[in-house]
């Protein structure tokens, strides 16, 4: 280490100044001095320490250059002795993590002159979910906010499969960067291709002509009687020359006389040079001409259904033989060679289409990269503000967001309470107000007040019930881990069920018993079977008695329409109407009763 003088750097980030190693209490800000390390001091002779970015009860964490690479690092502080083993263990985890939400540790070492230990991380640079709200005066929407935390879900999850709790999530220590992304956005757009010739066969060149001008025009061809080859797009063209035509080329052996071969004569003898040439068509190409009658050829190809038509002009062919109903052996000379020697032909012109295209057009857009720092181990702890409740000096929680069990001494957390203070950070961001710490809460509960603050009308019911349950008491009624805790927020997936939880305080702990919710549960069902059940057989007897009752009276009025007109029933029919009628009311009336005492035994059991 390289000291920077008798100085110390301000613990407050707001102040920065140095002030006298020996001072106690800033002048400046009167913040209490810690003995932090001054401006400056190079650490394993590579860190320059800047300034300070936080400060808590294990250290400081600065802001420092690498004097190697140039680059802004971040570098956390540990004054505990006790922790100096589990500091470097846990250091060296941390740097085989990779997250895009998480920095970067790059060492950890200690500083035997000094007698403290260090982390180097990479610095992050942007503003803190506390100071973002601070900034915009008001809470978060649900639409602002859930980009931001599904990034934070990602980083927790990653920290978790690797058996790594955070312990300490807040707005603090969530930071929100800016970056540019590139976007590719689909336009309508049209582009022209180049659509080459379809394929052409000899069969089909055959199917067009007869074998006798099909075989004339081989001949014309494989004997090079066909010169100005060009082809425009799909238009072939060129001159073939009649076999009558007499031959002139080159002398090759360099005399520079021209010679003139007779009709199907291939050899001939140069005068000059005096010796013999044969000419072969195949062979000679260049700087051949023809002497005699030639006929102008055009053709186009079109498509594999009809690979031959002819195109809309006077002839296709100045010859006699030409009627536009077959080819005559010039087309069938020319088509051949496009045929066998495509290359043969000059190119003027490539046949082009337009064509409607989807074209990704390139942009930068700003996006949200949010960092979940602090992370880990030996935790820069904050102090706790004097005004809040159960406020100690230095403390291995933050009040508002830690849960119940995180306040015990001695008791082992895991991934649970990062989901609590997750939520309630999730809280702090919606509302705009810090939750009461887990025992207010706790309180709170106990006299049916509200624990937390009242739900904003833009929060969606799914995510404000997930924060609830997340921020259960007890670990166990809780989301079994913060990927589940998502899902429920974005209506994925059921919360947990919930029975009813009795608290009871046992040698000043709090702890919860499902045991006679599970009890009350059962009996409340059971009662609830037998009064469905004694319904139904007293709506069947009122039934029964119902139907006995409309019977009896349309019996007795037949009755005394007969009587009425003479017809008098006999006894027996009458006394059985009497009885019917006996019976029914005697019936209604009983059932009556048994239904009233049912109603009232079933008001008094709900009344208990």
């Amino acid at each position: 280490m390289t000291a920077a003088g008798q100085k110390q750097l301000c613990p407050n980030p707001k102040c920065g100044v140095e002030n006298d190693l020996r001072a106690n209490v800033c002048p400046k800000c009167g913040t209490p001095q810690r003995q932090l390390l001054a401006r400056g001091t190079v650490l394993r002779g590579r860190y320059r320490i800047e300034a300070v970015r936080g400060c808590g009860g294990f250290g400081a964490v600065y802001r420092a250059t690498d004097l190697q690479t140039g680059q802004i690092v971040a570098i956390k502080e540990n004054q505990r002795h006790q922790t100096f083993q589990r500091f470097e263990r846990e250091g060296k985890l941390l740097m085989q993590l990779s997250h895009p939400n998480l920095p970067k540790v790059h060492e950890v070492f200690f500083d035997q002159t000094m007698g403290r230990a260090f982390l180097v991380m990479d610095f992050i640079d942007g503003e803190t979910f506390e100071e973002m709200l601070q900034r915009l005066q008001r809470p978060l929407t649900w639409r602002e906010a859930e980009p931001i935390f599904a990034q934070v879900v990602n980083a927790l999850g990653y920290l978790h499969s690797n058996k790594i709790i955070h312990r300490d999530i807040k707005p603090s220590n969530i930071i929100i960067t800016k970056r540019y992304e590139t976007v590719y956005d689909e336009v309508d757009d049209w582009e022209e291709i180049v659509v080459p010739p379809p394929s052409l066969t000899e069969t089909q060149i055959v199917a067009e002509t007869d074998d006798k001008r099909f075989e004339q025009g081989r001949r014309l061809c494989e004997q090079g009687h066909l010169t100005n080859l060009q082809r425009d797009g799909w238009e072939l063209s060129g001159i073939c020359w009649s076999e009558q035509a007499k031959v002139i080329v080159d002398c090759p052996y360099g005399c520079g006389r021209k010679l003139r071969f007779p009709n199907r004569k291939l050899e001939v003898t140069c005068p000059i040079c005096q010796r013999s040439f044969v000419w072969t068509p195949g062979a000679q190409r260049e700087g051949v001409s023809f002497d005699g009658k030639s006929y102008q050829v055009v053709w186009e190809i079109f498509g594999e259904i009809a690979p031959l038509i002819w195109l809309s002009k006077e002839r296709n062919c100045t010859c006699s033989d030409f009627r536009g109903r077959r080819l005559c052996k010039h087309l069938v000379a020319l088509l051949l060679a496009w045929v066998h020697e495509p290359q043969r032909f000059k190119v003027v012109s490539e046949k082009k289409e337009r064509r409607p295209v989807k074209r990704r057009v390139p942009r930068q857009v700003e996006r949200q990269h949010v960092f979940l720092v602090d992370f880990g181990v030996a935790k820069v702890m904050e102090e706790v503000d004097p005004n809040r409740p159960r406020s100690s000096s230095i403390v291995a929680w933050t009040d508002g967001y830690s849960p119940p069990e995180q306040y015990a001494s001695g008791v082992q957390v895991d991934a649970r309470a990062d989901q609590y203070a997750l939520a309630a950070t999730m809280v702090f961001a919606l509302t705009g107000k810090t939750p009461d710490d887990a025992f207010t809460r706790m309180e709170k509960f106990r006299k049916g007040e509200q624990t937390l603050p009242a739900k904003p009308e833009s929060v969606p019911e799914s995510v404000w019930k997930a924060i609830e349950v997340a921020m259960k008491f007890e670990p166990s009624q809780r989301f079994g881990s913060v990927t589940d805790f998502w899902k429920e927020v974005q209506g994925h997936r059921k919360p947990p069920a919930e029975p009813t939880i009795f608290w009871k305080e046992m040698q000043g702990h709090h702890e919860l018993s499902a045991e006679p919710a599970i009890a009350n549960l059962r009996t409340m069902g059971l009662t609830l079977i037998w009064q469905a059940v004694l319904g139904a057989v007293t709506g069947a007897i009122f039934g029964a008695i119902g139907s006995a009752i409309v019977v009896s009276i349309l019996i007795a009025t037949v009755g005394a329409i007969l009587s009425a007109i003479g017809l008098k029933p006999k006894g027996t029919i009458s006394d059985a109407f009497v009885g019917i009628t006996f019976l029914a009311i005697w019936g209604a009336i009983v059932g009556a009763i048994a239904g009233a005492i049912e109603a009232i035994e079933g008001v008094e059991k709900r009344k208990r």
